[in-house]
């Protein structure tokens, strides 16, 4: 794998997304499932890969690498230039300056949360604030630092004392790499 440049898209990402105040929306089974959902349809839809995740209570990791097909074009950016009237009203809100183009990384995790968030209110009559605005972003230069990220997202249950046997934890692609469980969401190997 080699090293990637600043801005290049075609790398696998570790993404961290928290809850706003940390409020553990993810406790709760349903919302583990609305947001397995959501990650496995926007996955369909960006056409990104899904290498590994954990959903913690009041966090999610992701390992997804964008996709790009053979002409360096990213299948959303057309969307990205020039967006519906809806999506620019929500990019604005999230605009980093004049001529602010959002990456596939940030159409993706603004996609999924801002579904899950909508979902979530509408099953749990919640009004308040489901996601913090940002997420952390680290591109994965090495395999070497893919298995380590890999290792951290399927140890974090364990890490955090949910659980003392990381094959009771299902909301992890543990379950998928280790015990073959492909019953919530499949992974890209």
């Amino acid at each position: 794998m080699k090293k990637p440049q600043l801005g290049d898209e075609h790398y696998i990402h570790f993404v961290t997304s928290r809850t706003f105040d940390h409020f553990p929306y993810f406790k709760e089974k349903k919302n583990c499932l609305i947001l397995l959902k959501n990650i496995d349809y926007y996955r369909k839809r960006h056409k990104f890969k899904l290498y590994g995740f954990v959903v913690m209570p009041d966090h999610v990791h992701l390992l997804i690498e964008p996709f790009i097909n053979a002409d360096g074009i990213k299948p959303s950016a057309e969307q990205s230039i020039k967006p519906s009237a809806e999506r620019e009203e929500k990019i604005n809100n999230t605009r980093l300056g004049d001529g602010f183009i959002p990456s596939p990384i940030q159409n993706i995790i603004h996609d999924i949360k801002g579904k899950t968030a909508i979902d979530i209110r509408r099953q749990s009559d919640i009004h308040d604030k489901i996601w913090q605005k940002s997420f952390h972003d680290i591109q994965i230069y090495s395999e070497k630092f893919f298995n380590q990220k890999l290792i951290y997202i399927h140890n974090n249950p364990l890490q955090a004392g949910l659980v003392k046997n990381l094959d009771d934890y299902l909301w992890s692609s543990y379950q998928n790499y280790y015990l073959n469980n492909n019953s919530l969401i499949e992974i890209d190997y």
